[in-house]
């Protein structure tokens, strides 16, 4: 008999006729060999969280469960007995049993029981992790997964892997957490496999799947290197440019292409570098029958925001330039022109979201420290006010647009001091008596900084916005990481600010902890370290 003790892994046809079994699927070869029809194999009973699962009181069991053995840990998985098989399972806080999903879900002979397992752990997730209700519809991809129509199975591995690992650390049940890098793993075997297969390669669910593989990387970060979310990020980018701009009708396919559009530019921002997103066609063609919102078009300015700052940064960078200061100079010029087109751009997107928002954007409010701080710590009080906003919809396109805005005027900073910089030496370079070199400008001219020089007042605004975050749901907190970043290397930059500074890290590393976004404390450097601010 093949198996483990007390279960038999023959397929009944076999085992009624007590020999051994080939154990291929779905019909061994040992009944192919006889003649014979193989029944096929028995499933193993497999028990997961269930919202509509209730403790049953021991009056009412036909076996009473066995008590735990202290009351002083009510998380801790407490045995009891499955009255069906008459065998002992492990029960998660009472009510499910989880031990070996992963082992019992891909022993699965029926399709059925499969897609029942998979829509019960979805609904548990998504019931543990609600969408916003004040989030825009197109937001919600994975709100979509219950009712998908079809899965492969790279989507089917990596939606569960995501799943399993949230509810594993909400229900602090380390099994759970390991049946879901299993699932990662078969994720990425069923991943690359459908990368291969021309049918599968650019349909919706495959795209889902490298979307799930980056949300995984970033709640478990199972490498604890920031290299395995860069390796999925890229190659769902170039997933996402092989498809066209053309590709993103359907509901499903459009959310996915408005989630991975944030990423990606936030991303080409960090890696001064442009992106594909910035081109015309992917600004326009894949909102062909969808509405495009207003937080949309905040990310039009980012990717152009990226595409300036590679620019900006091969011009300084070129050492053919540097060699010739009068051509740098007015390449620089050049660059700060169109820094000054894009501030009029970003401020006249502010004026349209205050058009199309109720009421005043935010106000202030006596801060309630959501976010567990020292009284005794000097950063304690550093923000006695908190902003409000409308929805949190509202709020992130605040604190992005804060965030943008940061990474602009600093740039514009930067461009300033090398102009003069470079303006000097071309001075000191010149003979005398020949008079100052005829540039065709003069920096005296420029428009004046003016208050965009104390960047650190639209790093204080992320702050005071944070608590609203914390205090809109479970998950939203990580809607502040991006901002967040802005905020603490732009405080990192100003040596007045050094309270903010302490204040802002400690509250990123409680949204760290407290939301399972376990990729911050794995980016290969400090939180001060310039990843999005130029210099």
């Amino acid at each position: 008999m093949v198996g483990v003790t007390g279960r038999s892994k023959t397929c009944k046809t076999c085992k009624r006729r007590r020999i051994a079994c080939s154990l291929e699927r779905p019909s061994c070869n040992t009944c192919v060999k006889s003649s014979r029809v193989c029944e096929g194999y028995q499933d193993a009973p497999i028990f997961i969280l269930d919202k509509h699962s209730k403790t049953t009181p021991p009056s009412e069991q036909n076996q009473s469960p066995k008590p735990p053995k202290s009351s002083k840990e009510p998380t801790t998985p407490t045995p009891t007995r499955d009255a069906s098989t008459n065998t002992e399972v492990t029960r998660l806080e009472g009510t499910i049993c989880t031990k070996e999903a992963y082992k019992s879900l891909w022993h699965f002979s029926s399709p059925h029981t499969r897609a029942v397992y998979r829509e019960q752990i979805l609904s548990e997730f998504l019931t543990n992790y609600p969408q916003t209700p004040s989030e825009p519809q197109a937001g919600s991809w994975l709100a979509l997964l219950p009712t998908h129509p079809t899965y492969t199975a790279a989507l089917e591995a990596s939606i569960l892997a995501v799943c399993t690992a949230k509810l594993g650390r909400t229900h602090n049940d380390e099994s759970l957490v390991k049946e879901s890098l299993k699932f990662y793993v078969q994720g990425l075997w069923e991943l690359q496999r459908a990368l291969w297969d021309d049918k599968l390669m650019y349909r919706d669910e495959t795209v889902a799947a490298c979307m799930c593989l980056i949300v995984y990387e970033v709640a478990e970060c199972p490498d604890r290197s920031i290299k395995g979310w860069v390796g999925h990020l890229n190659g769902c980018s170039r997933l996402f440019q092989l498809r066209g701009p053309k590709s993103y009708k359907s509901e499903m396919a459009h959310r996915l292409f408005l989630t991975f559009r944030q990423i990606e530019i936030q991303q080409a921002i960090a890696e001064r570098r442009s992106t594909f997103l910035s081109q015309p066609e992917w600004l326009s063609h894949p909102w062909k029958g969808h509405q495009k919102h207003i937080s949309q078009q905040l990310l039009d300015l980012m990717a152009e925001t990226a595409s300036l700052i590679e620019f900006a940064y091969q011009t300084v960078g070129n050492p053919e330039l540097q060699a010739r200061p009068d051509i740098l100079l007015t390449t620089i010029l050049g660059i700060v022109g169109q820094s000054w087109k894009l501030d009029v751009k970003l401020r006249a997107f502010y004026r349209r979201l205050e058009k199309t928002t109720a009421g005043p954007l935010f106000w202030s409010k006596l801060s309630t420290k959501p976010v567990d701080i020292d009284e005794s710590q000097e950063s304690a009080n550093i923000f006695p006010v908190a902003y409000q906003f409308p929805t949190m919809t509202v709020a992130h396109s605040c604190m992005v647009f804060w965030a943008t805005t940061s990474i602009l005027w600093s740039g514009q900073k930067a461009l300033y001091s090398l102009l003069a910089a470079y303006k000097a030496q071309l001075d000191m370079l010149t003979p005398p008596g020949n008079g100052p070199p005829n540039l065709g400008f003069d920096l005296s001219e420029l428009p004046s900084l003016e208050n965009r020089v104390d960047v650190s007042v639209l790093a204080k605004n992320i702050c005071q916005s944070v608590e609203f975050c914390m205090n809109a749901g479970p998950m939203t907190p990580t809607s502040a990481v991006f901002p967040l970043k802005v905020a603490i290397e732009t405080l990192c930059a100003d040596p007045t600010c050094a309270k903010e500074l302490v204040w802002a890290e400690e509250i990123m590393e409680r949204i760290r902890t407290g939301t399972g976004v376990r990729i911050i404390g794995h980016l290969g450097g400090k939180l001060t370290d310039r990843a999005f601010i130029p210099g």
